[in-house]
């Protein structure tokens, strides 16, 4: 009596099962006593250019969410520390019912469209007239390296507030892998190019660009030469100077240098232009995710995880193994 063949086929969305009996005798289609076929979903999708992976399609829609929200919580820690300062108009609570939500109360975040006073001063119509007394936050920013401010008049610190506000904001700061490969030369196989790299030379090419025209026309700030670039009728999100963070920072260390905040209050200053975890505010950076969780278990103690590879212990291990 022969043995019974089970032969299985593996494929990427479907699994073939068939069991043969070479007793049954005739041809192999006759000696077949069962057989199946199981189809389930592709590890891959398949789009116009062929094969993707739904992983790197979901990483990719999850990178786009955590800038989002790393940039409301850049706003909302700059607003904060203003309010703190006495440098905005809203109120803690105001904030408080824009950047928290509770789901047991049914609680949802709600801009602060109530608090005309905010509205005005984000419109920079400091003096509630309805009619903004600047026609961009960059000529804002331009005039506070003009202009010695009153700390002891609250219009003036609300004008300062409103220039950090802006620069949290990010506005005329540009820079995309779109926009990178545009500048890539036609007919080079764009598989070969190193997106990051690429778009690391395409940004210090914007910066540069803006600090030929700054030098040209004798400007601090980044501020200063938006303020001149919109007079001379040119759109700053269209036009090739494109400032980098380091500029950015640069600028608010001038303003406050310049209107004495340094001097005035030390930790406004310190806060606005640092980058560290729960100090930074404008230049707020989202710490990186502890990778503690994606260690294994010990293989000789389950309820423990394993030791890292670069700790003391597992090196002399591995030391100890060699011999």
């Amino acid at each position: 009596m022969s043995q019974k063949i089970l032969g299985i086929d593996l494929g990427t969305n479907s699994l073939g099962i068939a069991l043969r009996d070479p007793d049954l005798g005739g041809n192999i289609s006759e000696q077949l006593e069962y057989y199946t076929s199981i189809i389930f979903q592709a590890g891959v999708g398949t789009g116009k250019s062929g094969e993707f992976s739904f992983a790197a399609e979901r990483r990719k829609y999850r990178s786009t969410r955590r800038l989002y929200q790393a940039r409301k919580y850049r706003i909302w820690a700059t607003l904060e520390l203003l309010i703190e300062h006495n440098c905005c108009p809203l109120t803690i609570d105001e904030l408080d019912r824009w950047r928290k939500y509770d789901k047991t109360k049914g609680l949802k975040r709600q801009y602060p469209t109530d608090a005309t006073i905010f509205e005005q001063w984000v419109r920079l119509d400091f003096n509630n007239d309805g009619i903004p007394e600047y026609s961009s936050p960059y000529a804002l920013r331009a005039e506070l390296m003009e202009r010695p401010l009153d700390w002891g008049n609250q219009t003036d610190r609300y004008k300062f507030g409103r220039a950090m506000y802006h620069i949290a904001q990010r506005r005329g700061f540009k820079s995309s892998k779109g926009e990178t490969l545009k500048d890539a030369k036609e007919g080079e196989d764009l598989s070969s190019i190193d997106i990051n790299t690429a778009m690391k030379k395409s940004e210090e090419k914007k910066s540069r660009d803006l600090t030929t025209y700054m030098q040209t026309h004798n400007l601090e700030t980044v501020g200063c030469a938006y303020a001149l670039l919109e007079k001379e009728g040119i759109r700053i999100r269209n036009s090739e100077y494109q400032a980098v963070q380091s500029q950015y920072i640069d600028e608010v260390d001038k303003i406050c240098k310049y209107q004495h905040v340094d001097i005035i209050d030390p930790e406004l200053h310190h806060r606005l232009i640092s980058t560290k975890k729960n100090e930074g505010t404008i230049f707020y950076r989202r710490p990186l995710r502890s990778q503690k969780s994606l260690v294994g278990k010990c293989t000789l103690e389950p309820s423990k995880r394993r030791c890292p590879v670069s700790h003391p212990d597992f090196e002399e291990f591995r030391a100890l193994s060699y011999q």
